[in-house]
C-alpha cells in the first residue's frame, strides 16, 4: 500500500520541483530555460492554468509572442475566470496585433 501510494505522489512532486525551479529560472531572467520547463510541467499536469499562463510570459520575454499566445490561450480555456490568465492572454493578443481581441 504504501509504494502505491508514494508511486501516485511522485508525479506531483515532480511538477512541483519543474515549476519551482522554472520560477526561479524566470526569477534569474533565464526565460528559454524557465519556458522549457513549465513546458515540461504542462507536459506532465496539462490541465494545469498556471504552468501555461507562466509559460506564455517567459515568451513573451524572449519576443516569441505566437507560441505565447497559444500557451496563453491553453491558460484561459483550462480555467476561463483566473483574472492573471486573461491579463496574459490580452498581452499576447496585443503582441501579435489582435488588437479587437484584447
Amino acid at each position: 500500500r504504501t509504494l502505491v501510494l508514494l508511486q501516485c505522489l511522485v508525479p506531483d512532486m515532480e511538477v512541483s520541483k519543474l515549476a519551482a525551479d522554472a520560477t526561479q529560472q524566470a526569477e534569474a531572467g533565464h526565460f528559454c530555460k524557465a519556458a522549457e520547463l513549465f513546458a515540461k510541467a504542462s507536459q506532465k499536469d496539462p490541465k494545469n492554468a498556471k504552468h501555461h499562463e507562466a509559460r506564455a510570459q517567459c515568451l513573451m520575454e524572449l519576443d516569441d509572442f505566437q507560441e505565447a499566445l497559444r500557451s496563453a490561450e491553453a491558460a484561459v480555456e483550462l480555467d476561463p475566470n483566473w483574472l492573471p490568465a486573461k491579463a496574459t492572454l490580452g498581452r499576447a493578443q496585443l503582441n501579435v496585433g489582435q488588437l479587437q481581441d484584447a
